[in-house]
């Protein structure tokens, strides 16, 4: 039987520290990324329909991403509590 003293717990609090801080980093550019993305957007002739194609697959890839993280992040923190007993 493993105990506590096997593994590095102070390893995965600074995993999780390190995540929470790359996400409100991610946030905070995403904010940045958004305006600026807008602005082009709305320019007249921004974009071919090749081009339109592209980025729009982008966003999506992106959107998808986002919502794999946020499953993610939602099974590690239920299965923590399951594990912890609560």
């Amino acid at each position: 039987m493993t105990t506590t003293a096997d593994h590095d717990v102070r390893a995965l609090e600074k995993q999780m520290t390190t995540f929470a801080k790359e996400a409100g980093l991610f946030a905070q550019s995403s904010d940045q990324a958004l305006r600026e993305f807008l602005r082009h957007l709305h320019q007249p002739g921004w974009t071919t329909p090749a081009e339109f194609a592209l980025v729009s697959f982008v966003l999506d890839q992106m959107n998808q991403q986002m919502k794999t993280l946020q499953q993610t992040q939602n099974i590690l923190l239920k299965s923590a509590g399951m594990i912890a007993g609560h």
